[in-house]
């Protein structure tokens, strides 16, 4: 399933008008994260597309989805997923519910703190943004193979974002924190 380039651009300017109070730094981490998490989730069928990461994920149906897709394996023996009934929401436990069986697969697979599914279903922008970077980072090194020695995987990473921003004069990438701090790295 993917998705027709003029319902991306409607959910673009839907997701920027609601988020106009935001720090740009948030707006941009919001609409990256979002945009992100659709591309992987574009084949799902379960899974309509997102017009904001921090609203989509709540319910716990998206965090259980991308983490199936990220790590290539069910999740159905940890738990199974409650989806609401048409036209009605989930109860907030229904949402805390949901999202503790994802939290039980992030916490046998890598390492958080600081977070859980209350935060998730709160809405808490910088938990839910970080966790979906945390996951982002800890998949990706998965990919490339660099779990075990983190210090060479760091590095190749750097020389990665170096070389892919080397054209652009408005980003210079020398660490892995405070050069994406700003979310230029990400354009």
């Amino acid at each position: 399933m993917s998705i027709p380039a003029s319902e991306t651009e409607s959910l673009k300017r839907a997701s920027s008008r609601a988020n106009e109070s935001e720090p740009k730094w948030l707006r941009r981490q919001r609409r990256l994260f979002t945009n992100f998490c659709n591309a992987k989730l574009a084949d799902r069928d379960d899974i309509p597309p997102m017009t904001d990461i921090l609203e989509d994920i709540k319910d716990g149906r998206v965090l259980y989805a991308l983490l199936e897709v990220l790590s290539g394996q069910s999740l159905a023996p940890l738990g199974k997923i409650k989806k609401p009934k048409a036209g009605k929401e989930l109860s907030h436990i229904d949402k805390v519910a949901n999202l503790s069986i994802s939290f039980r697969y992030i916490h046998q697979t890598t390492k958080i703190v600081g977070i859980g599914p209350g935060d998730v279903a709160d809405g808490h922008s910088s938990l839910v943004l970080g966790l979906i970077w945390s996951l982002i980072v800890f998949f990706t090194a998965k990919d490339l193979g660099g779990l075990d020695d983190v210090s060479a995987l760091k590095k190749k990473i750097l020389k990665w974002c170096q070389k892919r921003t080397e054209k652009n004069p408005d980003v210079e990438i020398k660490n892995l924190k405070d050069s994406f701090m700003g979310g230029n790295a990400f354009l």
